[in-house]
């Protein structure tokens, strides 16, 4: 089953998702594969179903709202269960200039029997990125968590987490001149590096 999805300001937000996705398939952080497709006459991407019969998704909005009834921190319990992928999304974020990590852009798999929470959804939803304005000011806060700005986020993630490339980009991988070089910009702000690998975190 494929979800196709258009976007809002005619055919560049499925065209920034796929580059998007394109960019992930670059960097060792798990992430929903969006590729280009056509429904009904249109250009849209299309991503598979991430959940079935036995996995289910449990989003942001509705984790924080069950911590917040327990009286927990829900930004610390969810760095108790998946720090790793929560670290990535930041330093993702960041990179790509995303204004878009609101509740329903990031949560949790969890097992449907049992309920008991698996982990961190892959990332996905980043038609939005690229964002002028999130592009021409790095103190932005951070939607996610607002405490601090999107670049503060990403230099602490990165001394928390291992977070990489495979291979260096090129222009080519981008869209536009600007999405190229603020991104390049944005790496090496926060020092990722390049490190080849077979690996592939493509859900």
């Amino acid at each position: 089953m494929y979800l196709h999805k258009a976007g809002n300001n005619g055919v560049t937000e499925s065209k920034i998702e796929v580059m998007v996705s394109n960019l992930l398939d670059n960097c060792n952080v798990k992430h929903l594969k969006y590729e280009a497709s056509e429904a009904f006459g249109i250009y849209t991407c299309k991503c598979k179903c991430m959940t079935d019969d036995n996995i289910s998704i449990l989003p942001g909005m509705d984790f924080d709202g069950y911590c917040n009834r327990l009286g927990k921190d829900s930004r610390r319990e969810a760095l108790r269960i998946d720090s790793e992928m929560i670290y990535k999304m930041m330093i993702v974020d960041y990179l790509i200039a995303n204004p878009d990590r609101h509740g329903m852009n990031w949560g949790f798999f969890y097992n449907c029997d049992t309920m008991e929470i698996l982990g961190c959804h892959p990332l996905y939803d980043h038609n939005n990125a690229f964002d002028i304005e999130y592009m021409r000011d790095p103190d932005v806060r951070y939607l996610y968590d607002e405490s601090r700005s999107m670049e503060d986020w990403a230099k602490y993630a990165m001394s928390e987490v291992d977070f990489h490339f495979y291979r260096e980009f090129v222009r080519e991988d981008f869209m536009t001149d600007r999405q190229y070089k603020e991104f390049m910009r944005r790496a090496k702000t926060i020092g990722v590096r390049v490190e080849q690998s077979l690996v592939s975190s493509v859900f």
